[in-house]
């Protein structure tokens, strides 16, 4: 038995904590295990705390146990929070328990229910804590973790990545990185161009953690372990995929987590890539926080607030949602996280989720995008007291309305333009104009770093984007907007080389202005009204005095 904290004396008469031991599943140990059995021992004054688990394991209690005790069941036959195989007669610390004194004995074995009440007490009444702050350092840095799983256990061969899989994502690694495989040397490969850290303990492990980069792999124990230090993970998992969000990530660490057990290896390369900028830029300065209706053109506005600022590489987090951020169309393998990660993260497709712009090594920046987020919802951003600037992109209703019904037919198939894609979208619109227009106040204590821009008359007039510009503090004049890159022809279904004044994004409304209920899904007199004072002659005009008269607003 060793000692492992340097504890006040105690009044030794006062009830010991046993816990354990503890001989199921690494991954359950640490997302639920340890957390309970150390909110207990935090609960009130022991004599002693003792702990027992696999021998290997004493670090993750050390923080808050007098003695580890390691122990070796009589059978490896456990499995998950039950630890059946586990023989009670042989309890390692047996004679230490005195009942007559109080003693507790915490401990994860009985029939299903106890089983149920221990995993309830995790989800509510867990303490984690971050195994890498109290690690020693140790010599070497690698850029990348990696865990390829080769392990049989209860039959699930089929989380196993093939080994040619590694060695092409590992050769298609920036050619200074430096790669480590981790794990047990018995259930994961060493994978050719890598180090070789597998059996180490969970202390250089934490280690290695705090230094690198992130870590990738399927779900596993040594995922978890990641997570538990802070260090950001590109993970896969073709079931229960929910529960890294958050339930399985107590500190928030960026993740992305694709929804399948065989991810391509261009999925996985392209989520290691968003990875790497998300956490390259968490410490930078946010510059704009970019909020906007689906279809509002921001994309193409946002790359242009990038290039106003020449001198700096901008890391852009492309349509983000959180808990209290919910973006149009809600993709079913979306899951939001507690901070704003762009929508697409954790899609095994490959999407610019993550976009870096300019290439200056001395001034780095960001950008967050969010779409269809109400102005409350905004107000109550993080995100939104620490930007420099909030940029609010508003593009007409009728334009939108169109360009909605364009870009996903068969949601507008199901609901039309009274549905509720588009009366939702344009509701939210409808809020940006009051605030835009002072009607409400919401953001007033937000002052002068809140910036309402037209896309109307941004996209056609070079002396209102000055304008703008001017007011987000750049002093560079923009005359014209060649063709915009990337966002701006794709959002505008147009050819990425097709320049700006041949796009057809103020002219959308034509494809849907003559359905018996266009015009009555996207304007009435009040919306009218606050269009003509924000977007002022910048309009579908003189249709709308057309469509006006026929509805009896004129």
């Amino acid at each position: 038995m060793s000692k492992l904290t340097s504890r006040k004396t105690i009044d030794q008469s006062l009830p010991k904590l046993f816990i354990g031991p503890w001989v199921g599943e690494f991954g359950i140990e640490l997302l639920h295990w340890q957390g309970v059995a150390r909110s207990v021992a935090n609960s009130r004054e022991w004599g002693d705390v003792i702990a027992s688990s696999w021998p290997d394991r004493e670090y993750i209690y050390s923080d808050f146990v007098d003695d580890f005790v390691p122990y070796t069941p009589p059978t490896h036959h456990v499995c998950g929070a039950s630890c059946r195989g586990y023989d009670e007669n042989s309890l390692p610390w047996k004679e230490r328990f005195c009942s007559e004194r109080g003693d507790v004995w915490l401990t994860p074995f009985g029939k299903p229910k106890n089983y149920l009440t221990v995993r309830a007490l995790a989800a509510s009444h867990s303490t984690f804590i971050d195994f890498s702050e109290r690690a020693t350092i140790t010599d070497g840095k690698f850029d990348l973790l990696i865990h390829a799983r080769a392990t049989q256990k209860h039959n699930q061969n089929h989380k196993n990545w093939p080994v040619a899989n590694w060695e092409r994502l590992v050769s298609s690694l920036p050619g200074d990185w430096k790669v480590a495989s981790i794990g047990d040397p018995n259930g994961a490969h060493k994978i050719l161009g890598t180090t070789d850290l597998r059996g180490i303990s969970l202390q250089s492990l934490a280690s290695h953690c705090k230094k690198a980069k992130m870590l990738v792999g399927p779900s596993s124990g040594p995922i978890h372990f990641a997570i538990h230090s802070r260090l950001p993970v590109v993970i896969w998992m073709g079931e229960h995929r929910h529960h890294y969000f958050p339930q399985w990530n107590p500190f928030d660490v960026p993740i992305a987590c694709l929804d399948t057990w065989q991810p391509s290896v261009d999925s996985v390369l392209n989520k290691i890539r968003d990875i790497h900028f998300i956490t390259k830029s968490q410490r930078s300065d946010l510059r704009y926080l970019v909020a906007a209706t689906k279809r509002s053109g921001h994309h193409a506005v946002t790359e242009w607030l990038a290039n106003l600022n020449p001198g700096t590489e901008f890391v852009w987090l492309n349509d983000c949602v959180s808990d209290h951020v919910r973006t149009y169309p809600n993709y079913p393998n979306t899951i939001p996280s507690r901070s704003l990660l762009p929508k697409n993260l954790n899609d095994p497709r490959i999407f610019d989720t993550v976009i870096s712009i300019g290439t200056a090594k001395d001034t780095l920046s960001r950008i967050i995008s969010i779409e269809g987020a109400s102005v409350k919802e905004i107000s109550l951003l993080p995100e939104a007291e620490s930007a420099q600037y909030i940029v609010f992109v508003l593009r007409d209703a009728a334009n939108l309305a169109s360009s909605l019904q364009k870009g996903f037919p068969i949601d507008f198939g199901k609901f039309g333009y009274l549905g509720s894609p588009i009366q939702k979208m344009l509701a939210t619109y409808r809020e940006y104009l009051c605030e835009a227009t002072g009607r409400t106040a919401i953001l007033e204590r937000f002052g002068s770093k809140v910036v309402f821009v037209s896309y109307n008359r941004w996209h056609t007039d070079p002396t209102y984007r000055s304008e703008i510009s001017n007011r987000l503090g750049t002093s560079l004049v923009d005359t014209e907007r060649g063709t915009v890159a990337r966002y701006g022809p794709l959002s505008g279904f147009e050819a990425p080389e097709t320049s700006a004044d041949q796009l057809k994004t103020l002219s959308r409304w034509e494809s849907g202005s003559d359905a018996p209920d266009f015009w009555t899904a996207c304007r009435d007199s009040h919306l009218h009204q606050m269009e003509l004072e924000f977007h002022e002659k910048n309009l579908p005009i003189p249709h709308l005095d057309n469509a006006f008269n026929r509805l009896g607003f004129l």
